[in-house]
């Protein structure tokens, strides 16, 4: 009865860690997609700033190649702003995770960070698009979706859409 008894804990106990790890990993898909979502928000409002101090620059600068084509955000992109780029060039939207100029534990998508000792595959596959609205609203609205995977896993896709809007007239 005892061994019954141990048996039956153990099992418990197996089943919580697997939901932990599967919670573990919805939270950590969630912190991706919010990542990916607020850096193509921070490039729109980038542009439209630029737009405002006379740049003649399109509010969607730097977002229209994922229009057709899927792409990852890495958050260390040049100019201190974040890059959005083709899949492709991002060694097909892997996410890995590393330690970049005395930050540990940080998520990537750049190819550079394959370069890197410390940098581990984390399993995860992100993919943003960026659709614009068809007709009048082509220059004011654009659809954003991210879309976060675990190939090769029971995981269930995450995904997350919003819109962003260009508040500027065109220049």
């Amino acid at each position: 009865m005892l061994l019954v008894a141990v048996a039956a804990v153990f099992t418990v106990a197996q089943g919580g860690l697997a939901s932990s790890s599967v919670l573990r990993n919805r939270i950590t898909a969630a912190y991706l997609a919010e990542e990916a979502m607020n850096g193509v928000k921070n490039m729109k409002d980038t542009n439209l700033l630029r737009i405002l101090n006379g740049e003649s620059v399109n509010w969607l600068n730097g977002m229209t190649s994922c229009a057709n084509t899927p792409c990852g955000y890495d958050v260390f992109g040049a100019n201190g702003e974040g890059d959005l780029g083709v899949c492709s060039s991002f060694d097909q939207c892997k996410v890995k995770m590393g330690t970049y100029t005395d930050l540990t534990g940080v998520y990537r998508q750049m190819n550079a960070s394959q370069n890197n000792p410390s940098t581990v595959d984390t399993g995860f596959v992100r993919k943003i698009y960026i659709e614009r609205t068809p007709g009048a609203l082509q220059e004011k609205e654009a659809k954003v979706t991210v879309e976060v995977t675990r190939p090769g896993t029971d995981f269930q896709p995450f995904e997350v859409t919003s819109y962003i809007y260009n508040f500027w007239p065109a220049p």
